[in-house]
């Protein structure tokens, strides 16, 4: 059994739910601001899946998969720094 699509989902469909509830919700921003937040997230994948394809054939997809991996594990251990904030709706205590 692969898990390769299991990864890609926690590594990246997960921030597709999540991410806007939280900038929504927990840090109070405008719908504007989330909107172009979340392209900015998005964008990347209009451009990566062609370029993934010519790595492909260079370094094959063994490699690049682990290599895509290991980037997503870089990504989550810069981003792993947590803070307490108080919500700003109705005051309650959140991780983020």
């Amino acid at each position: 059994m692969q898990l390769l699509p299991v990864a890609t989902c926690f590594g990246y469909v997960v921030l597709l739910v999540v991410l806007p509830l939280q900038l929504l919700g927990v840090h109070g921003q405008s719908v504007a601001t989330v909107g172009v937040q979340m392209l900015a997230l998005s964008a990347p994948m209009l451009v990566l899946p062609l370029l993934a394809a010519r790595w492909a054939t260079w370094l094959g997809s063994t490699r690049l998969c682990v290599a895509g991996l290991l980037l997503c594990a870089l990504g989550c251990i810069c981003c792993r720094g947590r803070r307490h904030i108080r919500c700003r709706r109705n005051g309650s205590r959140c991780w983020c």
